[in-house]
Protein backbone atom coordinates (compact mmCIF):
# COMPACT_ATOMS: atom_id res chain seq x y z
CA UNK A 1 0.00 0.00 0.00
CA UNK A 2 1.25 3.45 -0.80
CA UNK A 3 1.20 6.31 1.23
CA UNK A 4 -1.44 8.17 -1.00
CA UNK A 5 -4.10 5.18 -0.13
CA UNK A 6 -2.60 4.75 3.43
CA UNK A 7 -3.66 8.74 3.60
CA UNK A 8 -7.33 8.33 2.32
CA UNK A 9 -8.03 5.67 4.15
CA UNK A 10 -7.21 7.87 7.26
CA UNK A 11 -9.15 10.86 5.81
CA UNK A 12 -12.37 8.19 5.12
CA UNK A 13 -11.98 6.51 8.52
CA UNK A 14 -11.55 9.56 10.52
CA UNK A 15 -10.88 8.05 13.73
CA UNK A 16 -13.70 6.03 13.67
CA UNK A 17 -11.97 2.21 14.61
CA UNK A 18 -15.42 0.60 13.51
CA UNK A 19 -15.65 1.42 9.94
CA UNK A 20 -12.12 -0.26 9.24
CA UNK A 21 -13.34 -3.33 8.26
CA UNK A 22 -15.70 -2.48 5.60
CA UNK A 23 -12.74 -0.25 4.69
CA UNK A 24 -10.46 -3.43 4.29
CA UNK A 25 -13.34 -5.07 2.46
CA UNK A 26 -13.64 -2.30 0.04
CA UNK A 27 -9.99 -2.68 -0.31
CA UNK A 28 -10.64 -6.09 -2.83
CA UNK A 29 -12.23 -3.15 -5.93
CA UNK A 30 -10.00 -2.21 -8.75
CA UNK A 31 -11.76 1.53 -8.37
CA UNK A 32 -11.38 1.52 -4.38
CA UNK A 33 -9.28 4.85 -4.47
CA UNK A 34 -11.91 6.95 -6.57
CA UNK A 35 -14.29 5.39 -3.87
CA UNK A 36 -12.86 6.71 -0.96
CA UNK A 37 -11.96 10.29 -2.74
CA UNK A 38 -16.34 10.52 -3.65
CA UNK A 39 -16.79 9.51 0.10
CA UNK A 40 -14.11 11.93 1.48
CA UNK A 41 -15.90 14.69 -1.32
CA UNK A 42 -19.27 13.99 0.16
CA UNK A 43 -18.12 14.44 3.74
CA UNK A 44 -19.28 10.60 4.71
CA UNK A 45 -16.20 10.35 6.59
CA UNK A 46 -16.30 8.61 10.53
CA UNK A 47 -18.86 8.07 12.08
CA UNK A 48 -21.08 9.13 9.05
CA UNK A 49 -19.69 6.70 7.28
CA UNK A 50 -20.64 4.02 9.65
CA UNK A 51 -24.35 5.29 9.86
CA UNK A 52 -23.69 4.95 5.54
CA UNK A 53 -22.32 1.35 6.11
CA UNK A 54 -25.12 -0.02 8.60
CA UNK A 55 -27.68 1.76 6.34
CA UNK A 56 -26.65 -0.80 3.67
CA UNK A 57 -26.04 -3.40 6.18
CA UNK A 58 -22.61 -3.28 6.26
CA UNK A 59 -22.50 -5.36 2.99
CA UNK A 60 -19.24 -3.92 0.88
CA UNK A 61 -20.97 -5.11 -2.57
CA UNK A 62 -23.75 -2.58 -1.75
CA UNK A 63 -21.98 0.16 -0.42
CA UNK A 64 -19.09 -0.03 -3.42
CA UNK A 65 -22.30 -0.09 -5.76
CA UNK A 66 -23.69 2.89 -4.39
CA UNK A 67 -20.54 5.16 -4.75
CA UNK A 68 -19.69 3.63 -8.12
CA UNK A 69 -23.44 4.34 -9.43
CA UNK A 70 -22.69 7.84 -8.21
CA UNK A 71 -19.37 8.09 -10.02
CA UNK A 72 -20.80 7.17 -13.32
CA UNK A 73 -23.54 9.28 -13.13
CA UNK A 74 -21.28 12.39 -12.59
CA UNK A 75 -19.25 10.73 -15.16
CA UNK A 76 -21.63 12.65 -18.33
CA UNK A 77 -19.62 10.38 -21.14
CA UNK A 78 -21.40 7.62 -22.52
CA UNK A 79 -18.87 4.92 -23.78
CA UNK A 80 -20.12 3.01 -27.05
CA UNK A 81 -17.88 0.70 -28.54
CA UNK A 82 -14.91 3.14 -29.26
CA UNK A 83 -16.82 6.34 -29.40
CA UNK A 84 -17.54 8.94 -26.86
CA UNK A 85 -21.13 9.97 -27.05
Amino acid sequence: MDQRRANLILKLSDGDSRVLPVIHALEKLTRRDEVYQWFISKKVTGERFYKFCAEHRFSWLSIAKTALSALHRENREIRVGRDVL
